[in-house]
């Protein structure tokens, strides 16, 4: 009885392995893709734009109002 539960945790810890291992995989692809869409040639204007806004929540965009 023992070592059958012995053996049962060993074959979670294993697809506890595998699972870590496939969730680093899609994390680090998914990371890639990000990285790959945001600096896109045609999104630069956009980041231009957003560059130049203030960063302080009182500034322009409220006195204007």
């Amino acid at each position: 009885m023992m070592s059958r539960t012995l053996s049962q945790i060993a074959a979670q810890q294993s697809f506890m392995l595998w699972t870590t291992c496939a969730a680093l995989v899609i994390f680090g692809l998914f990371f890639a893709a990000m990285v790959f869409w945001v600096s896109r040639k045609e999104r630069a204007p956009l980041y231009e734009h957003m560059s130049l806004m203030p960063l302080a929540t009182g500034s322009d965009h409220e006195s204007s109002k």
